[in-house]
C-alpha cells in the first residue's frame, strides 16, 4: 500500500461548495445548556461500565479541555513544509484510515495517530519519500499507546509495501519522540466525542454518523482550525440532526457559542454532502459497512 502511487496532484480536495446549502432551511438556534455538565445526574452511556470511570469523568475531562491547546495544531504549518502540501497530507491520512482498518485497531489509535502526524510536521519539514514514513511511524506510536495488543513492527513494515525498512521505522519513531518530547498524551476529538456522544443520549446510528464527520474532517488540512472539542461538540450536534432527532440537551454550558457550533457543523455537512464525489474514498468506504449502519449512503435533501 504505497503512497507513491496515489499522491497525484490534481486531487479535488476542500470541496467548500456553500451551494449545498441553498435549499435547506438554515440550522435552528442550539438549545444547548452544556457538554460539560458535573452532575451526577447527568445522562451516561451504560452507567454501570466501569470503563467509563463516571465518578471521575468532569474532572477528567476538565483536565482535558485544559490539556487542549497543547494538542492544537496550527492550520499554517504547511507553510514551512517546502516539498509537501494539503493534497499529499490528505493522501496520507487516506491510506491511514485504510491501514488502521486493516489492522482493527481502536478508534482513538487512528485519531491519536493523526495528531502525532501533524505535530511532528508542524515542527519537522519532511521530504515527499519521508512522509509515508511519518504516516506509518505515527500509526505504529499511537498502537503501542493505545492497544492492549497492538500490531508488531514486521507488520507496519508489510502494510508498506516494504517501501521502508524496520530501522529506518525504529529510527522514526526516536525522531517523533525526541521532536514531540515524548508528550503523545495529546486531547483527541474522539475522546470528546465519547462523552459527549453519552451525555446527550445519541444513539448507535447517531454515533456513527458523528465518527464519520470526524473521520471526513481528520482528512481535510482546513479542519484544523476547529478544536478537537468543538470539532465532537459539532459531530454530535449533527448525528442528532442528520437522523432528525431530539438535539435538546439537559446540560450547562458548552463553552462555545451558538455560532461557532454552527459554523463548524455546517463545514462537516459540507464534507458529509461532497464524500460520495471526493477523489479519497478510504473513510466513505469503512462507513457504508452495516458495523456503521451504512452512515456514508444517507442523503440530505
Amino acid at each position: 500500500m504505497s503512497l507513491t502511487d496515489t499522491s497525484k496532484e490534481n486531487l479535488q480536495l476542500d470541496p467548500k461548495n456553500t451551494k449545498v446549502f441553498s435549499s435547506r432551511n438554515a440550522l435552528k438556534s442550539l438549545n444547548i445548556s452544556s457538554l460539560l455538565n458535573t452532575s451526577p445526574s447527568s445522562k451516561e452511556a451504560n452507567p454501570t461500565n466501569p470503563q467509563l470511570l463516571i465518578d471521575y469523568a468532569p474532572e477528567i475531562f476538565k483536565n482535558l479541555h485544559e490539556q487542549e491547546p497543547t494538542g492544537q495544531v496550527s492550520q499554517e504549518y504547511m507553510k514551512l513544509q517546502p516539498e509537501i502540501n494539503q493534497k499529499l497530507r490528505a493522501v496520507l491520512i487516506d491510506w491511514i484510515v485504510s491501514a488502521h482498518k486493516r489492522f482493527k485497531l481502536l478508534p482513538e489509535t487512528l485519531f491519536l495517530s493523526v495528531t502525532i502526524i501533524d505535530k511532528y510536521l508542524e515542527k519537522r519539514a519532511v521530504t515527499r519519500q519521508q512522509l509515508q514514513l511519518v504516516g506509518v511511524t505515527s500509526l505504529y506510536l499511537s498502537s503501542k499507546y493505545e492497544e492492549i495488543y497492538p500490531p508488531e513492527l514486521k507488520d507496519f513494515v508489510q502494510i508498506t509495501d516494504r517501501a521502508y525498512t524496520r530501522e529506518q521505522v525504529v529510527k522514526m519513531e526516536k525522531e517523533i519522540l525526541n521532536t514531540l518530547n515524548f508528550n503523545i498524551t495529546l486531547p483527541t476529538s474522539w475522546r470528546f466525542f465519547e462523552r459527549y456522544g453519552g451525555i446527550s443520549d445519541l444513539n448507535s446510528q447517531g454515533k456513527s454518523v458523528g465518527q464519520y464527520l470526524l473521520e471526513l474532517a481528520l482528512v481535510e488540512y482546513h479542519m484544523l482550525k476547529y478544536k478537537p472539542s468543538l470539532k465532537a461538540v459539532a459531530a454530535t450536534y449533527m448525528g442528532h440532526k442528520i437522523l432528525n432527532r431530539d438535539y435538546s440537551w439537559r446540560i450547562e454550558d458548552t463553552g462555545y457559542s451558538d455560532e461557532e457550533i454552527k459554523c463548524c457543523a455546517k463545514d462537516m455537512l459540507i464534507l458529509f454532502q461532497a464524500a460520495p464525489r471526493h477523489p479519497l474514498t478510504a473513510v466513505k468506504e469503512k462507513f457504508s459497512r452495516p458495523q456503521f449502519h451504512e452512515v456514508s449512503s444517507l442523503r440530505i435533501s
